[in-house]
């Protein structure tokens, strides 16, 4: 009987050894798991304040971009941070600061493109394709999310205007 007693007993401690073990690999399991998914959910909130950094950008330009990009009149306010609001709550998400426009190519209009040809005031042999670098940064001190917007704009201009504005 004694005997007997005894393997029961080695029987009991190696079923709480599995169990044990099982426990300890489920709760590490559980805790990787938990760990993934918040790193991902951290990627994710990354990347939207990003898109939203860049959308406000965006917006910027989009706003205060007129028809004459070469003719800053006030370049000092031009340069200033303007607060952009992207969630439209009247509070302003993002300072977007906007550099001067850099004129980087200018090529003369061919007749055969109907954009050079149809816009009034020009003639083929007057026209100009400039273009022009838009250079935009938004600033999220919150989030300390910070985005760079480089875009290309094509201006039509006036073969004056092109000598007075394009260096190239």
């Amino acid at each position: 009987m004694i005997r007997g007693d005894f393997h029961s007993s080695q029987r009991g401690m190696a079923t709480m050894f599995v169990t044990m073990v099982l426990l300890i690999l489920i709760t590490l399991m559980v805790i990787t798991a938990y760990s993934l998914s918040d790193m991902n959910l951290k990627t994710v909130g990354n990347l939207q304040t990003r898109k939203e950094a860049f959308a406000a950008a965006e917006k910027w330009i989009e706003q205060n971009i007129d028809g004459q990009i070469w003719n800053v009149v006030d370049p000092v306010a031009w340069v200033q941070p303007a607060g952009v609001d992207i969630d439209n709550d009247t509070i302003p998400d993002y300072q977007v600061t906007m550099a001067l426009p850099v004129c980087q190519r200018a090529t003369p209009a061919v007749i055969t493109t109907a954009s050079s040809v149809t816009l009034p005031g020009f003639s083929s042999a007057e026209a100009w394709n400039t273009v022009w670098v838009l250079d935009a940064t938004a600033i999220n001190d919150t989030s300390g999310t910070r985005v760079r917007v480089r875009q290309g704009v094509r201006v039509l201009l006036s073969e004056a205007n092109k000598n007075l504005y394009c260096d190239t």
